[in-house]
């Protein structure tokens, strides 16, 4: 998919389009000599520190294309190439070293002939061979079957690599390598063998015990033969990580071949955009965002016709001349984990509802910054505000009208209550997904589609909006909590009445801001758009109850502790716009705390595992657990790794809206380093144009690369996803390069309309309030009032309370309440801890147990709010 219009693109956003090959330095060596021209071809830069020349010089079998032949030929001084084995035999020379590589990998496995085999060890060679069908002296000679990995790694087992590499260090080929199994067990002649252990950069369980498998890597049976189980010598190109493990590796190689050379150094062909010290570019931001947008179309996330009929047909590959399409056929969910013998990586092809909506929001953000684009920045020429904005209304329009993922309503239909869901939002259109849904894919979805509306400021989507908030709202409980997922059969069966009269707030595995958190806030911004009380009641409950109860009730998601912290920050900052009170603006600043504290110098958010006060670790327990969940990147709360799927994203956006509700200097400099630092890790690549622009999962800031632990059950260290990651990274750096906040943006749809219109439609309307009989009072003086509560916090217990009010007069027959206290707590409570006046500043409190002049407390519907 590199061609002339991605070329032009990143040109236009100012990167160089270089030759491949640049830039090779050899201290020590004056010039590169080589018995084979050196083409032009691999992505990479070569370059060692010092080199002696190898004496006679190297012998390759391989390709004039190969990584490591490619490296030697400048580095190493002079070298040989041939295409065969027989050739090499022709002049190979007595103690020469000899590399046979596996150029046609992984389709065929590397021959050499029994009599090939006895001419090379006649010359007393050293010799290196990669994926080999047979090996002198195997046990099962000829027959080195071929085996494909799934959740293996690369350890080291040998002293040879010290000190840079020591035992139980951790390399990674990636998954779905091919490999030749030379053994099962471990053997003292092995440097490196494959098999699966948890860790980060070591093998934290140590090796697996057996039966379960050692496969060995590299491995030297005999004094003169190093053999690698599978094709190492493209290690460039096929992205091996982390860069500088394999590049010890190599050195070790050329040094058993006889080479003496003190580093071996390339440049990998995706990296990261600036350095950790690089001066940033004036645009930067605008640049990331611009790159982060553009990534959908070179990466080919937007499926065209004939691609959607292909996958249809379970053709997953990508046929030759596919093309982006404008998004009227929705996303895709991004890449996989998964790398190709290319270097490329597999797509994700399901179709999500929240994918589709959040990268909707995405090409509407760059449309707008193309409107807003100062003329002057290299980056704005490429930008096409109105092809973006058409891609933003055809991706929500395939979301919420054509795919039939958001949940319609029949009214004639007798056999299925489908009313119960009607407004949800599937989680995908496929499968079991399809009849089910998340509440955080569905308020990711919302916001995704209210941003859009905003940015565009189109009206189109405000209906789809509004029922989906109502249709959430009634599967969410008394106290703002509310089942993570569902089956829409199950809302059909117990209808929908069951879940908004329950009260979940006791339920110890809810208290999770991930699953929760973002629903709470389209709650808080329909709110503000409404007026429609339950919203704001039912999201202020909630946000009460986990800050109350934070952090002895929290749970670590599979994923840590981290990203709780950076989910909570947005709900936190809504209700801050809505209820501005000490005590919302003490919370926000709680939660900030606990978030920057593992703010690393360089502006990485530190992934956490585990704390004191929480309940639970999300730490891969042993090596057989690996790979069989969803599982956290790092293994230790010390590894040094953010987390762009989980928590760096939405940290960003919660550090964005934490400092524009509050003009807080201190949040600005939090969210001013990373975002110094997500610039930075943005990938950048001229081979791989699929991956320019991109954020991958994992992000190791010691190394500055993408590194860590790979035991995700879905979404490995190197994946990428279209809408979790990728949306909110581009859309919030364009927030910030317009100079605005989500909120603001989502203060530009008119929606009140549409809940006025639906409400009723979705709830029955409310029972009116009793008045009190009688006159008010001629001289203005208090009187009482006893109202009834079953609500545990004005201190009922089994029975009701009878909750005693003081109020006067307001004007006309207007009521007033302004103090009250239960007169029959609960047993244990004192009842000095049951009386209360009205709040001066917390008015969110003032609503729902006192109310207002002529207003009822919302949690009280049997306190009267005026006179008879």
């Amino acid at each position: 998919i590199a061609d002339a219009a991605s070329a032009a693109i990143m040109a236009a956003l100012g990167f160089a389009v270089v030759l491949f090959w640049v830039g090779i330095v050899a201290v020590a060596v004056a010039a590169s000599t080589t018995h084979e021209l050196t083409p032009a071809a691999r992505g990479h830069k070569a370059a060692v520190n010092a080199t002696a020349t190898a004496s006679p010089p190297l012998l390759f079998v391989s390709s004039a294309t190969n990584d490591m032949f490619m490296f030697a030929s400048h580095a190493l001084a002079p070298v040989v190439r041939v295409d065969n084995v027989e050739q090499a035999i022709a002049v190979l020379e007595n103690g020469q070293g000899l590399l046979v590589m596996a150029d046609d990998y992984p389709n065929a496995q590397t021959f050499i002939s029994p009599a090939h085999w006895k001419a090379i060890e006649s010359k007393h060679a050293n010799v290196f061979i990669e994926f080999p069908s047979s090996i002198p002296s195997s046990s099962n000679a000829g027959n080195l079957s071929v085996h494909v990995s799934e959740w293996e790694r690369v350890v080291v087992v040998s002293d040879a690599l010290q000190p840079d590499l020591k035992p139980l260090d951790l390399l990674h080929p990636h998954k779905g390598i091919s490999f030749v199994q030379l053994r099962t067990v471990l053997h003292n002649s092995d440097d490196l063998v494959l098999t699966k252990v948890a860790g980060y950069d070591t093998a934290s369980d140590g090796l697996p015990k057996v039966p379960a498998p050692v496969y060995p890597f590299l491995t030297s049976p005999s004094t003169n033969l190093l053999v690698a189980a599978s094709q190492m010598s493209n290690c460039v190109a096929r992205r091996f990580a982390p860069t500088a493990r394999w590049q010890r590796v190599w050195q070790r190689v050329f040094e058993f071949l006889g080479a003496t050379i003190t580093k071996v150094s390339w440049q990998p062909t995706v990296s990261p955009t600036f350095g950790p010290n690089a001066t940033l570019p004036a645009d930067s931001t605008l640049r990331a965002a611009a790159r982060a947008v553009q990534w959908y179309q070179n990466s080919l996330m937007l499926p065209s016709i004939d691609r959607v009929m292909a996958l249809s047909r379970g053709q997953t590959s990508i046929p030759t001349g596919t093309v982006s399409s404008d998004g009227r056929l929705g996303v895709l969910e991004g890449f996989s984990s998964t790398m190709t013998s290319t270097g490329g990586q597999v797509q994700a092809v399901n179709f999500r509802d929240d994918c589709t909506a959040e990268s909707a929001m995405a090409f509407a953000a760059r449309a707008v910054l193309g409107r807003l684009c100062p003329g002057g920045s290299s980056a704005c020429k490429s930008l096409s505000p109105a092809n973006d904005s058409a891609i933003a209304t055809n991706l929500l329009s395939f979301a919420w009208l054509h795919s039939g993922m958001r949940q319609v309503w029949n009214p004639p239909k007798p056999t299925v209550n489908y009313f119960d869901s009607f407004g949800l939002l599937a989680w995908e259109s496929a499968g079991a997904a399809f009849s089910e849904y998340y509440k955080d894919d569905d308020a990711r979805a919302l916001l995704g589609g209210i941003a859009l509306s905003g940015l565009l400021e189109t009206d189109q989507f405000v209906s789809q909006i509004a029922t989906a908030v109502l249709a959430n709202l009634r599967i969410t409980g008394v106290n703002g909590f509310g089942p993570s997922s569902s089956q829409f059969a199950s809302l059909h069966k117990n209808g929908w009445q069951s879940y908004f009269d329950s009260d979940y707030s006791g339920d110890g595995s809810l208290y999770s801001p991930h699953y929760q958190g973002y629903i709470w806030a389209v709650y808080l911004w329909g709110y503000s758009k409404s007026g429609y009380a339950p919203l704001l009641e039912r999201a202020q409950r909630a946000i009460t109850h986990m800050m109350e109860n934070y952090p002895a009730k929290w749970v670590p998601t599979a994923n840590g502790i981290t990203m709780q912290r950076a989910r909570m920050l947005l709900p936190l900052a809504w209700l801050v716009r809505v209820n501005n009170t000490q005590l919302h603006r003490s919370w926000l600043s709680e939660m900030f705390d606990g978030l920057v504290a593992r703010q690393t110098p360089c502006g990485a958010i530190q992934e956490e595992i585990s704390a004191p006060g929480w309940g639970g670790s999300a730490r891969v327990p042993n090596n057989q657990d690996y790979g069989t969940f969803e599982a956290p990147l790092n293994q230790e709360n010390s590894d040094p790794v953010s987390d762009y799927l989980y928590t760096t994203n939405f940290a960003l956006l919660g550090l964005h809206e934490a400092y524009y509700a509050t003009g807080n200097a201190t949040y600005k400099a939090s969210l001013d380093k990373l975002v110094d630092f997500v610039t930075r890790s943005q990938a950048h690549s001229s081979v791989h144009p699929e991956f320019d622009g991109a954020f991958f999962r994992a992000f190791d800031h010691d190394k500055w690369e993408v590194w860590g632990s790979d035991a995700d059950l879905g979404w490995g260290a190197w994946s990428v996803e279209t809408g979790w990651t990728m949306s909110w990274m581009a859309s919030v750096l364009a927030f910030r390069a317009m100079n605005m906040s989500l909120w603001d943006i989502s203060q530009k749809v008119d929606a009140k309309d549409q809940f006025d219109g639906w409400a009723p439609v979705f709830f029955e309307p409310p029972k009116p309030r009793p008045c009190l009989p009688g006159a008010p009072p001629v001289d203005n003086s208090t009187f009482l009032f006893t109202a009834n509560s079953t609500e545990q916090t004005l201190c009922a217990g089994s029975q009701p309370a009878h909750v005693q009010y003081t109020g006067k007069s307001c004007g006309g027959k207007n009521i007033l309440w302004s103090s009250m206290k239960t007169l029959n707590p609960r047993p244990g409570v004192a009842p000095s801890a049951c009386e209360w006046t009205r709040k001066a500043t917390d008015q969110g409190w003032n609503s729902m147990y006192v109310g207002f002049c002529g207003v009822g407390p919302t949690d009280v519907p049997l306190l009267p709010a005026k006179f008879c």
